[in-house]
This record gives structure tokens, sequence and C-alpha cells, in this order.
């Protein structure tokens, strides 16, 4: 096995302890429209970070919702606009944070 693939079953390994372990959830991905699709089950992490912003006068910190997507649960990478449900909370993906080769990070509303 490659480096890549070697750390793709890496990260799907500690999602799924994550999930076992009720530190991440599986949840429901409903993609954009246009060209929309049919739902489907992601695992997911969500995480809640701190954002500092710096004004004229000083900074300011706020939190921000982040979910953490596997791609290996994609066949057509998440897009802006798509719906993750979990727990009965539906996220709206509003911007790509940071990818790798095996996990997308994702700014919600």
């Amino acid at each position: 096995m490659g480096q890549q693939a070697t750390l793709r079953a890496i990260d799907a390994a500690i999602l799924a302890d994550a999930i076992r372990d009720g530190l991440a959830d599986t949840g429901t991905y409903t993609p954009p429209s246009p060209p929309g699709g049919a739902a489907f089950s992601v695992r997911v992490m969500r995480d809640d970070v701190q954002v500092e912003t710096y004004g004229e006068n000083r900074p300011t910190v706020s939190t921000r919702t982040e979910l953490v997507l596997l791609k290996a649960d994609f066949a057509v990478a998440a897009r802006v606009g798509g719906t993750v449900v979990v727990d009965g909370a539906t996220f709206f993906l509003e911007g790509l944070v940071e990818e790798d080769q095996s996990l997308t990070r994702w700014a919600v509303r």
C-alpha cells in the first residue's frame, strides 16, 4: 500500500474509533441544487473552533462550527451549498477550510 492509501486508511480507522467512542457521528449529506442528487450517509466530526479577527482597536474572538468529512464517503466531492444533517441538526456547507488526501474541513452555518 502506498503512502496516500495508508494515510486514508489511518484517517478512516481514527474516525471509526471516534464514532464508536461518541466523538464523531454518521450524518446525511444532500448535494446542492443544481445538479442535486440523492442524499447519502457520511462520517462526520463536528468541531467548534475559535476564530480570532483583528479590527482597528483590538482583536475579536468568535466561535465558528466546522465539519470534518471523510472523502471516501463521496463519489463526487462535497460542494458549497450542500447540507449535512447530524444528530438532528442541519448544517449548510459555506466554504472549504482545508483539505488533504482523505479529509475535508468545512465552515458551516
